[in-house]
């Protein structure tokens, strides 16, 4: 479906680098976008969609359902990461983030665009269709999980919307290397 490419083809260069450790700034105003889209998400659902609820039981299930979603969002990245061919996915955590990423193929734009922005799309309408059936048929605190849940997945996607943002600055031909904590592109010169 995708070519992958395991060495630079010839005429490419290297045109952006984003390295999470090494550039705390682009780290610092990711982070800070994370928390704001949780809060504005959050607050949102609870004030207009939900009633309030502080059950002890509901923030239990928050915690085990935001470890969840970590996970579930990283091997939604490695089901699409190895569209096209087979490829050896690497996982890690790397202190304020988890990764999965193929450090040693070189991805189409158009791959990893959608390798990117699969976890926000697939797990989006689980978390509606959670907080339609919460809403429905559970108790009133369920919808006030689904939506807390649902604002943290949005949030937690803020480096693959960061990464889709510069992506589409860029032309179709653009390859990209992900190396967990960050990534270069490469364009044709």
């Amino acid at each position: 479906m995708f070519k992958t490419y395991r060495a630079l083809p010839e005429g490419y260069a290297l045109k952006r680098s984003i390295d999470m450790q090494q550039n705390k700034w682009e780290m610092l105003l990711l982070n800070i976008g994370s928390l704001l889209l949780f809060i504005v998400v959050g607050t949102l659902w609870t004030l207009f969609i939900s009633p309030l609820a502080g059950d002890f039981v509901m923030l239990f299930l928050f915690f085990i359902l935001a470890i969840v979603n970590i996970i579930v969002h990283e091997l939604i990245h490695a089901i699409f990461f190895k569209f096209g061919e087979a490829k050896k996915v690497r996982f890690k955590f790397h202190g304020f983030a988890a990764s999965a990423s193929v450090p040693d193929h070189l991805f189409q734009k158009r791959h990893y665009i959608i390798i990117g922005l699969a976890p926000f799309i697939i797990l989006g309408v689980v978390y509606a269709l959670f907080a339609i059936v919460s809403a429905l048929f559970l108790p009133s605190w369920w919808l006030t999980l689904a939506g807390l849940i649902m604002a943290l997945h949005i949030s937690g996607c803020i480096g693959d919307f960061y990464v889709t943002l510069l992506l589409l600055r860029y032309p179709k031909d653009t390859l990209i290397k992900d190396y967990g904590i960050g990534m270069h592109f490469y364009t044709n010169t």
